[in-house]
């Protein structure tokens, strides 16, 4: 599975990862995009990129496999945020760990030097299991 950023800033530096069928993450393996850029993920699983220099809209997709996962250049000006703010997560936790002040459970950051945002999990019993957060922007009230 390809995981891409779903909104990047032209020019800057994202990363992407692929996870293989338990989620694990995957070495050596080699996306390509729509604008004919190619790179392949590290030991970690992971690749460093820069975003194209153009507006609009990329494909990715792991090579050799069908489907493909869209990824949208913005200008500079597009992007313009002072803060990012996780306003959603899944609607459910395992009968192994809880999340500490409710389900979905929100939290916010400057986007500044303490770019940080803290979440508190609670083992309910032994085992193990994934986090997975998902970053996305402010659309709402507080």
């Amino acid at each position: 599975m390809l995981l891409l950023p779903r909104r990047i800033v032209s020019g800057e530096r994202a990363t992407l990862a692929v996870l293989d069928m338990n989620g694990r993450l995957t070495p050596g393996v080699t996306v390509n995009f729509s604008n004919g850029d190619r790179l392949t993920t590290d030991a970690t699983g992971r690749a460093l990129f820069v975003a194209p220099l153009n507006p609009g809209v990329i494909y990715g997709s792991i090579a050799g496999r069908t489907g493909r996962v869209a990824t949208a250049i913005l200008a500079p000006g597009e992007a313009a945020s002072t803060s990012i703010e996780v306003s959603s997560a899944p609607q459910f936790a395992s009968e192994i760990a809880e999340l500490f002040g409710g389900n979905p459970l929100r939290a916010s950051s400057s986007g500044g030097a303490e770019n940080l945002a803290r979440f508190e999990i609670v083992g309910r019993k032994n085992g193990s299991f994934l986090i997975s957060i998902r970053l996305v922007p402010f659309l709402g009230r507080r």
